[in-house]
């Protein structure tokens, strides 16, 4: 029997010399590139994956969660692992796809841009590992309310200034539950009502907060350092029937005391029309805990 070309002794590493950085340029299919980014920021893996109990994200809730690189390596790894059966396919493999890697990684900020034909962003190996974060909404919201807005930001103080981070993936997973991925540490999310159109309103308990005439804006006043808005009760008769006639009669009353400097106001439709107006609500989640990770 004839022996083997290579020794069996030989780890193979000179037969792929070619392939490591500065002899030559790898040209790996896009294609595959593009797969292995969608992949990362958690596309076709399984739901159980991320929750394995139901009992971890129950109904009305969110939970926040940071993205393990090493568990998204082995995962990419996994995937590219088909047809490595002998040993030299694994060298072969080591001298390439480790940069395959950094290249998705650092790639996948594109796969939302390019689903919103929004042009890419530019990208090398360097931007592979940045912290990303995220979480996980099961609620109502994801259902009734399919237009909201999310954002999030690095800092949830008043001192230290905040800085919009980029989501990498928005994307409802059921009827009922939302994931979000950005790149960055969450530490303040906002949760907002798409302003797509102006509707009469009031908050909990029949108040309303009051508006300048001149400029429309709320109107605040300072008690003890706190800069709370100034309210009026809205008047209601039974079976949830506003009072137009009284509530335009406390508004226009309250609206005197509360900014004398404003002109005299009328109690009628345009009074009312003013003041009634709501904004879209915006809820807020802060990290309770200090403003470092």
């Amino acid at each position: 029997m004839r022996k083997s070309w290579v020794s069996k002794t030989n780890d193979y590493a000179d037969l792929f010399k070619f392939l490591r950085p500065g002899n030559a340029d790898i040209d790996f299919p896009q294609p595959v590139i593009e797969q292995l980014s969608r992949w990362s920021i958690l596309n076709d893996v399984p739901f159980q994956y991320y929750v394995p109990r139901e009992d971890m994200l129950p109904r009305e809730t969110v939970r926040f969660f940071h993205v393990d690189h090493n568990w998204l390596l082995s995962l990419l790894d996994g995937a590219c692992s088909i047809g490595r059966t002998t040993h030299i396919d694994y060298t072969h493999d080591m001298e390439i796809i480790g940069q395959v890697y950094l290249e998705a990684l650092a790639q996948n900020v594109n796969v939302r841009r390019k689903l919103q034909r929004k042009p890419e962003l530019v990208s090398s190996a360097g931007d592979a590992f940045p912290v990303c974060t995220g979480f996980l909404l099961r609620s109502e919201l994801v259902r009734g309310w399919r237009g909201l807005e999310f954002k999030a930001y690095d800092s949830c103080t008043d001192t230290t200034p905040a800085h919009e981070l980029r989501a990498i993936r928005i994307e409802t997973l059921s009827e009922s539950v939302l994931l979000v991925i950005y790149r960055g540490l969450i530490k303040r999310v906002e949760i907002a009502q798409p302003p797509e159109g102006l509707h009469y309103g009031f908050a909990a308990g029949y108040t309303k907060s009051l508006r300048y005439l001149s400029s429309g804006e709320i109107i605040y006043k300072e008690t003890q350092g706190v800069k709370e808005a100034v309210t009026v009760p809205i008047t209601v008769k039974s079976h949830r029937v506003i009072d137009w006639r009284q509530s335009a009669h406390s508004i226009a009353g309250a609206l005197s005391q509360a900014a004398p400097e404003e002109p005299t106001p009328k109690e009628d439709a345009a009074l009312i029309a003013l003041q009634m107006i709501q904004n879209a609500y915006t809820g807020v989640i802060k990290h309770s805990g200090q403003d470092n990770p």
